[in-house]
């Protein structure tokens, strides 16, 4: 792991070291010579485009563009990161936008007729170029991580806004034309792209959820989120164990006084699909008086609140017991039973540990108490798979508190 600097605008701890927009170029730019030249470019052109947008996006707080999938299980992670990132301003989005506009005026001078074919006519590498034009964009670890989940969002499709769904499970896949917009680049240029974003982001991933040990000061969870029950999904995705993950980005959502929002869809089924019958919101604020637990607050509260907070959403799915009435008072009365960090990691518990569940024997073998009654819990009052009856988690994801508040009211 990177050495760990403290950041003195966020007191969380964050991974230093110095990244490139460059970075995200899935080949060895050394080898690109001649007339892979002018190829390159465009590609670099097409990263840099997008960039920006990312950039415009950040600075709109418009996160629900930085909801990447990555394969791995732990769209958790990026949910409280993001958030955290956009509610500490931990970029320079003004900065950043001007570097990137002044490296594509560059670019587009390069790509000129006469300029392109003097240099594939040279010995210069793509690499060379890079250097001597002044193109290299640096980067912190939060401006990487924020630009990669802008690319795996735009990428993205989801039938997360279905109004019917044929599994309570969300699917997601990526479509390598829906990146085309950002320039004249190939489909296997975008595919090679993906899956180095997917794996540069899993291994962030891992690393900024690690950091919640620091604050959540719990032995166990250093011990389940070490390298020993670290995995390698699909040989090259890092993933963590989802429960312990979730404990420690709640340990740092509430360390950062980030509300969270229990979003809910009830639902009915009706020849094999489910139908979106009714939704509900809860919303959840740091307690100042509990340092560890979020409280239930009202949408009329929040709105006192500044609106240029953030928050993170935790989605999922209410499917009532079948020819039982249902009332969706005397569900709330179930929901608020237990404190909301309970019900979440209830949820995380019941869930498959890794993305392939065969091996998630590795935490069964342990035996872990904590784990196990979490997961009993999640069965016995309506948590899980098995017994979606009270709130089974679908997805995580981060959003700006006013664009919440919008949705909610209408």
């Amino acid at each position: 792991m990177k050495s760990i600097i403290f950041d003195k605008k966020c007191p969380v701890l964050i991974p230093s070291g110095n990244h490139c927009i460059s970075d995200l170029i899935p080949y060895s730019m050394n080898n690109k010579i001649k007339a892979e030249l002018k190829t390159s470019l465009k590609e670099y052109k097409m990263l840099l485009n997008a960039s920006l947008e990312a950039t415009d996006a950040l600075s709109l707080c418009e996160l629900h563009k930085f909801d990447a999938h990555v394969g791995e299980n732990a769209c958790q992670i990026r949910a409280v990161w993001i958030a955290i990132i956009a509610n500490n301003k931990l970029i320079d989005t003004e900065s950043l936008k001007n570097k990137i506009k002044n490296k594509l005026n560059k670019i587009e001078t390069l790509l000129e007729e006469n300029k392109i074919e003097k240099l594939m006519r040279s010995k210069t590498n793509f690499m060379d170029i890079l250097t001597l034009e002044n193109l290299l964009i640096p980067l912190s670890f939060n401006e990487l991580y924020a630009i990669q989940c802008f690319f795996l969002t735009e990428a993205r499709t989801t039938n997360l806004d279905d109004l019917t769904i044929s599994s309570i499970f969300l699917k997601s896949k990526h479509d390598v034309k829906k990146l085309k917009k950002y320039g004249d680049v190939s489909s296997q240029f975008i595919n090679k792209f993906l899956r180095k974003s997917r794996k540069h982001v899993a291994k962030a991933s891992v690393q900024l959820v690690r950091e919640g040990i620091h604050i959540a000061e719990d032995d166990n969870l250093a011990k389940f989120l070490s390298d020993e029950f670290t995995i390698n999904h699909n040989n090259h995705l890092r993933c963590t164990p989802m429960f312990w993950t979730y404990k420690s980005i709640l340990a740092a959502a509430i360390n950062e006084k980030i509300p969270l929002v229990i979003q809910v869809k009830f639902l009915k089924k009706e020849a094999q699909v489910y139908k979106i019958v009714d939704n509900e919101w809860l919303l959840f604020d740091t307690d100042p008086h509990e340092r560890n637990e979020y409280k239930l607050t009202n949408s009329s509260e929040l709105k006192k609140m500044s609106h240029n907070r953030t928050a993170w959403v935790v989605q999922g799915v209410v499917y009532p017991q079948e020819n039982k009435p249902f009332s969706k008072d005397e569900w709330r009365v179930k929901f608020l039973r237990y404190p909301v960090n309970t019900t979440i990691l209830a949820g995380a518990a019941d869930h498959r540990q890794y993305p392939n569940e065969e091996q998630d024997e590795i935490i069964h073998a342990v035996q872990d108490h904590e784990y196990e009654t979490y997961k009993s819990l999640a069965k016995s009052e309506g948590f899980s798979l098995e017994n979606p009856t009270t709130f089974f988690i679908q997805h995580v994801y981060p959003s700006k508190l006013a664009a919440l508040l919008k949705t909610i009211k209408h």
